[in-house]
């Protein structure tokens, strides 16, 4: 239930940053964000040598997810 609830604020956070500025490539530069913030807190795949960092960091992640969104609904009514 909680990656569904992170696959939808996720989803409303690249469709408002598309609002935004009306491009593809602010979703797809916020994705690689995600990706690169989520593998530097809790580690990446195995044989990488990196530890999982400590598992109330996984909190942090619909943290920023809602900051984002949050971002981006301010910008959308400010260019509005």
């Amino acid at each position: 239930m909680s990656y569904v609830l992170l696959l939808v604020l996720w989803s409303i956070c690249l469709i408002q940053a598309r609002q935004v500025t009306g491009s593809i490539w602010v979703g797809v530069a916020a994705h690689l964000l995600l990706l690169i913030v989520n593998r530097t807190l809790l580690g990446s795949a195995d044989g990488s040598g990196v530890e999982i960092a400590h598992p109330d960091l996984i909190l942090i992640i619909p943290a920023y997810v809602v900051l984002a969104t949050i971002v981006f609904g301010l910008l959308r009514g400010r260019f509005r």
